[in-house]
């Protein structure tokens, strides 16, 4: 069960809120966790620095913690009077991380927040500052791992495709999902086995992970809310101009998607810009350390994170050295700047500007001067999202009020954080009456705020809605109609697939990759033979690009069946039009290792275009092969014999002539024997006096 409602300790909020720890209330961190209260979660995110590789040991070491804590006499919370390292029970600590996308997970920390290992980063500063302001159980949860930009591997969901013009010519970057981070406009990108957002959607998906079991993880734990994010990154895209440039649109979608991935629209967001960067620095890393202090609330640039993001300036309180050396391990560079998010975190939550809002708002002496007064703030701020949001959920509050029409015009809001907000109110008011309103809606509503009625029907998860949703397939406006397939997909999916059939050929993009969308991820199988026959039938090469690279993901996201693998496989390489579809397919073989995949390769050592991705993936299949018998053995000496003859690559060559020593060497066993029965004994008394 997850609850939304932050629980804070108002008094310690007030008294110790935007303190330093010089002086922690030590008493309250050996008194375990109140488990029955939901546990307040923070989630870390990041690159290498947010793992944390300042340096524990050594009392004699200068840099690392234990000599800051027991010879210069920092951060003494961190030790009790008998020198050793204190035990938070009332904050656990957990680091999960892994490589790529969704899939395995390596488990390095799950212990109540102490010191422990070889070194720390800002988790231990941050534990510490939110745990003392929180009168519940905190769980700091990191999922993250190094060597990540934000421009191509952190890539958050919904980030477009765009062109930059580099020396003349026009390179097409890609936006999520990409199969590769950019490529010559007109041509089509080569994939690499990673794609655009990758590392976002598996950071995401191994701390859902953690959260989906939160006993294990947080013992005797039974309910959470995802109370804020913390955010360490920046260093991988200081080396790329263009993601540089884009760093700042980026990372506003960013703190977007990631409260809507973890249902928390009220989930505070704080993030560290990186410590060697000066303000007015220049170039690259001037361009990301902008973009981080605009999303500041306070800067006023983005309304709706006024009072919810806050940015820590790093540079006064660095050590020394730069992020991609770690700033040379000093412990005291991330114990400063994780205690700096730590209280503008602690900011976040005391709020002084919701608590004037509310003031405010207790000014109203009845529940019809206080619906009257949040209208009214509603009517005169349009631009202040927050404020907007505020009094959405007020007026939700009061008891039968009729607000339908207010979250009706806040559908049609600018900001996306106000339309989820106003979706999901609606989606909770109670009885048939409600959907038949906003059935009523549709009908009449703007083509820009058709969509969003759509959203709002797909959560309340009435069946009724079906018919008119079915209707709006054929509407003249593009976006109607690629919300309503959508709309269609989430609440009848087995309809959903006719419909998606016939969408793939809509003259608007937008409808065709909702349709491809809905195809690619359906777990339905016909879904792959209709992709197929989409593929056939397609006009153009574009159209049979399309429909191959979406049978292609059904592969290799294990939607089509182990027997059906290479049936299918089969299929699209005898459909695709050209080397850069069938070149999709490689990866996919190099996972099997069969005779069968063998041939399939050796079908492609004739195209000029792949012939050495063939060559290699042929010998790379070759290495792994089981040759149960000689037939087998023979054709693939054979296939290897071709690679031989058609490759220009020498290891590929001396591979493929290694197969063929180590298999096509005799069986001497089997030769003397059958020379054995065809020897006559004559013939050896003849020649042989000794026989």
């Amino acid at each position: 069960m997850i609850r939304r409602t932050p629980v804070i300790a108002a008094v310690f909020l007030l008294v110790t809120g935007l303190t330093s720890h010089s002086d922690p209330a030590s008493t309250e961190k050996a008194k375990p966790a109140d488990m029955s209260k939901p546990v307040q979660v923070y989630i870390l995110l990041g690159q290498s620095n947010m793992l944390g590789f300042g340096k524990t040991g050594g009392a004699d070491r200068p840099g690392s913690l234990t000599h800051a804590v027991k010879k210069k006499k920092l951060y003494p919370y961190l030790i009790d009077d008998a020198g050793n390292w204190t035990v938070r029970k009332d904050v656990r600590n957990v680091r999960v991380m892994g490589s790529g996308g969704p899939g395995k997970m390596k488990v390095f920390n799950n212990e109540w927040m102490t010191i422990k290992g070889r070194a720390v980063g800002p988790e231990i500063g941050i534990g510490h500052h939110v745990g003392d302001v929180t009168d519940a159980p905190v769980l700091i949860l990191k999922s993250c791992i190094g060597n990540r930009s934000l421009g191509w591997d952190l890539l958050p969901p919904g980030s477009p495709s765009f062109e930059v013009e580099e020396n003349g010519k026009v390179w097409t970057y890609g936006g999520y999902k990409a199969l590769a981070p950019r490529w010559e406009k007109g041509t089509t990108p080569k994939p690499g086995g990673w794609y655009a957002g990758v590392q976002y959607d598996g950071d995401i998906f191994r701390a859902k992970k953690v959260l989906a079991v939160l006993d294990k993880y947080c013992p005797g734990a039974k309910e959470y809310e995802v109370a804020g994010f913390f955010y360490w990154q920046g260093d991988k895209d200081r080396y790329n101009a263009v993601h540089a440039s884009r760093y700042e649109q980026n990372f506003v979608r960013l703190i977007r998607q990631l409260r809507k991935d973890f249902e928390a629209p009220n989930a505070k967001f704080v993030c560290a810009t990186l410590g060697q960067t000066k303000k007015g620095a220049k170039g690259n890393e001037g361009l990301i350390l902008e973009a981080q202090l605009a999303v500041d609330g306070k800067t006023g640039k983005y309304p709706e994170f006024r009072g919810n993001v806050a940015t820590v300036y790093s540079n006064p309180l660095s050590k020394g050295g730069a992020s991609n050396g770690h700033y040379g391990g000093n412990a005291e560079t991330y114990m400063n700047i994780g205690e700096a998010m730590g209280r503008a975190m602690v900011g976040l939550l005391n709020d002084p500007i919701r608590k004037a809002l509310e003031a405010k708002l207790a000014q109203a002496k009845d529940p019809a001067a206080l619906t009257a007064l949040c209208r009214k703030l509603i009517r005169d701020n349009p631009e202040d999202y927050f404020m907007q949001t505020f009094c959405l959920r007020r007026l939700a509050s009061q008891p039968g009020a009729e607000i339908s029409g207010d979250l009706l015009a806040a559908l049609g809001s600018p900001n996306s954080g106000v339309r989820q907000v106003a979706r999901e109110l609606a989606a909770k008011l109670p009885g048939e009456a409600a959907t038949q309103t906003w059935l009523e809606y549709l009908g009449s509503a703007q083509d820009s705020t058709r969509p969003e009625i759509l959203r709002v029907l797909v959560e309340r998860r009435d069946a009724k809605a079906v018919p008119a949703i079915k209707a709006l397939l054929g509407h003249r406006d593009a976006n109607t109609r690629s919300a309503a397939l959508s709309a269609l997909d989430s609440l009848a999916a087995a309809e959903s697939m006719s419909a998606a059939a016939v969408a793939a050929s809509d003259p608007s993009p937008e409808v065709r990759e909702t349709a491809y969308r809905i195809l690619d991820s359906s777990s339905d199988s016909s879904a792959t033979d209709t992709l197929l026959t989409l593929a056939r039938k397609a006009k153009t090469i574009e159209e049979n690009s399309l429909a191959l690279r979406h049978c292609f993901s059904r592969i290799a996201t294990g939607k089509v069946p182990v027997s059906d693998k290479m049936s299918v496989l089969r299929k699209s390489l005898a459909l695709s039009r050209r080397p850069e579809e069938k070149r999709l397919a490689l990866p996919l073989l190099r996972r099997s290792a069969t005779l069968e995949t063998m041939q399939l390769i050796n079908s492609l050592l004739s195209d000029a275009n792949l012939r050495e991705e063939a060559a290699d993936t042929a010998v790379t299949i070759a290495g792994s092969l089981k040759l149960e018998d000689k037939k087998t053995k023979q054709k693939a000496i054979k296939i290897m014999e071709t690679v031989m003859a058609q490759t220009k690559n020498a290891n590929t060559r001396k591979a493929a002539e290694k197969f063929i020593y180590k298999h096509k060497q005799p069986d001497m066993e089997a030769i003397n024997a059958a020379d054995d029965e065809d020897l006559d004994p004559a013939d050896l008394e003849a020649t042989d006096p000794d026989f």
